[in-house]
């Protein structure tokens, strides 16, 4: 028992265009004077800690999707294998003690784009240790100096320009090169751009007496007429859609941006 052998730790290299991952964290700001939980969408590259980040005010599949689409509409291309832990929009269920069935509109997205997804072991944060210290480095560096935004746009803004700061500092163990220089020499490696992925989960919601629909226990309002029928509506992080008949449904006076 004494000689029990122990897990041992190596340390990877990785080959440019290869690995990138993916995590959520969690940070707490003043946004228009109240303090709020916002969820922070994290990319890292393996090579070179090139480091991708946005602001949202859920974990909701929408803004996994748009959290993707965003970061392979800057890089222009996208990583051939993609790490992730045990979402639940990544994972749809386990199957056995160690395999994972992805969720579909993982596959769509890996489809579309061209990447490969694996999955972390339960409790195994070290097999993306990368984006692991990444969620902390940013939240540490960026909103420690500055916490109180009138808005989340504002708050993204912000975040957007450390961004550039970070990834523009010197690496010791990159010999002094900058996430930005490595970045330029990994980007030929990369999967070729593609147009923009609409990143909207979508749902067919029926028209309640009060002439609304729900989404996510929020009401909109739609015509009067549709009382019982049903509507089709496409839901982004920050707006929804509603179309009946394929045709898309306005309301003079009404806001669609979700609060």
């Amino acid at each position: 028992k004494e000689r029990k052998r122990k897990e041992a730790y190596i340390k990877q290299d990785y080959i440019y265009g290869e690995v990138c991952e993916f995590d959520w964290g969690e940070v707490k700001l003043f946004l228009d004077g109240k303090l709020k939980k916002i969820q922070m969408s994290v990319f890292t590259s393996a090579a070179g800690n090139y480091r991708n980040a946005h602001l949202y005010h859920s974990q909701k599949m929408e803004c996994f999707i748009d959290a993707h689409v965003e970061f392979f509409d800057e890089i222009q291309g996208s990583y051939r294998t993609m790490v992730y832990d045990n979402l639940r929009t990544a994972v749809k269920r386990f199957v056995g003690r160690t395999e994972k069935e992805a969720t579909e509109d993982l596959i769509k997205l890996s489809l579309y784009y061209g990447f490969k997804y694996r999955f972390c072991n339960t409790a195994r944060g070290n097999e993306k240790g990368h984006v692991e210290r990444s969620v902390e480095y940013i939240r540490r560096k960026v909103f420690s100096r500055r916490d109180t935004f009138e808005s989340l746009e504002e708050a993204n803004e912000y975040l957007q320009q450390e961004l550039k700061r970070l990834n523009s500092k010197p690496q010791k163990l990159h010999q002094g090169q900058t996430a930005f220089d490595i970045f330029d020499e990994e980007r030929e490696y990369l999967i070729p751009a593609m147009p923009k992925y609409d990143a909207a989960r979508i749902a067919t919601l029926r028209v309640d007496n009060y002439s609304t629909i729900i989404i996510d226990e929020c009401r909109y309002s739609v015509p009067d007429d549709l009382v019982g029928e049903y509507v089709f509506a496409k839901i982004y992080p920050a707006k929804v859609f509603a179309y009946y008949n394929n045709e898309k449904m306005y309301k003079k006076g009404y806001n669609t941006e979700r609060k």
